[in-house]
Parts: C-alpha cells; sequence; structure tokens
C-alpha cells in the first residue's frame, strides 16, 4: 500500500509540476543614423512561458518610436504573446499585423527623454524565436514664442489692411 501511495504522489509530483519560465534581462543601444536612432532586440530557443525585459535610453527628446515585433517560429515552435508593454503600458492592442507575415508594427509612439523599458512576454513551442526593432525620430519641431508672435502681427496686419479698404461701390447707368 505504501508503494502505491508513493509511487502515485511521485507521479502526480511530475504532472503537477509547472513547465519552467525564461525571463531574460536586456540592455540594448542605439545607433545614431542622421536624425535617427535604431536598435534590435530578440531572443532565440525559446520554450514554455518567457519574459524577456528590454532596456533602452534613447539620447534624443520628444522622440517617436516605431516598435516592431518579429516571430520566426511556425506550427509547434509558435510563440503567443501575451505581453508587450513599454514603461508599463499594454501596448498589444496598439500592434498592427502585417498580412501574409508574423510582423506587428506600432508606429509613432510618442516618448520622452530617458531610460525606457520594453517587456516582451508569452508562449513559445519548441525552439522558438523572435526578434524586433526600435526606431526613433524627432518628433515634429514646434515653433518657438517669437515666430509665433510674428504669425499673429502678420495675421493682424493683413485684418487691418482689409478693414481699411475703401468699399464703395459705383453704379453708373448709360
Amino acid at each position: 500500500m505504501k508503494k502505491t501511495l508513493y509511487a502515485a504522489a511521485a507521479a502526480l509530483g511530475v504532472v503537477a509540476m509547472a513547465p519552467a519560465a525564461s525571463a531574460t534581462d536586456l540592455s540594448i543601444a542605439l545607433v545614431q543614423s542622421g536624425d535617427s536612432y535604431t536598435a534590435d532586440y530578440g531572443n532565440a530557443g525559446l520554450a514554455n512561458a518567457f519574459s524577456d525585459t528590454i532596456t533602452f535610453t534613447p539620447a534624443i527628446a520628444d522622440a517617436l518610436a516605431d516598435i516592431t515585433l518579429i516571430q520566426a517560429g511556425t506550427g509547434l515552435s509558435a510563440i503567443t504573446f501575451s505581453e508587450l508593454t513599454l514603461d508599463g503600458i499594454d501596448l498589444l492592442p496598439s500592434l498592427t499585423a502585417i498580412p501574409g507575415s508574423n510582423v506587428l508594427v506600432l508606429t509613432g509612439y510618442a516618448l520622452a527623454a530617458g531610460e525606457h523599458v520594453l517587456t516582451v512576454g508569452g508562449t513559445a513551442g519548441g525552439n522558438a524565436s523572435y526578434s524586433g526593432t526600435v526606431n526613433f525620430a524627432l518628433g515634429a519641431a514646434v515653433p518657438e514664442p517669437a515666430t509665433w508672435a510674428m504669425m499673429v502681427v502678420g495675421v493682424a496686419a493683413i485684418g487691418m489692411t482689409l478693414r481699411r479698404r475703401s468699399h464703395v461701390t459705383r453704379i453708373a447707368f448709360s
């Protein structure tokens, strides 16, 4: 009886064990090209649950970010992404899938200066992998106060000129 209980307890223990989880912390360097910065990230050889934390610091303030996430596995080595956050904000609902591919894209995401944390998580089949790219570009320039003042003065001058015109209409009968 004891042997049966030990065998049943051992079998239950093997069946009830959680699959191994994988966690990776990466710090990626951004490469400058003109007014934009680019960095690549990814993880290969994934199996079961995973959660990767990617840290990066853009050298520009008020940047617009484009984030790309590419899944390399299909079938049994496919990945089901359950988490994609940037600084704690869930990006999964904002991603756009490119039809006919395993590519997810987020464009025009505004970022302030400083360190940012991108977290990618999900469940992977055997030997799955993903990769991605983060691109940063300067946001649209905001005019200085002096530029706004010159514009307002110009519009006011045009308005005064139009108002001062004489609107006398002469009618001549022949």
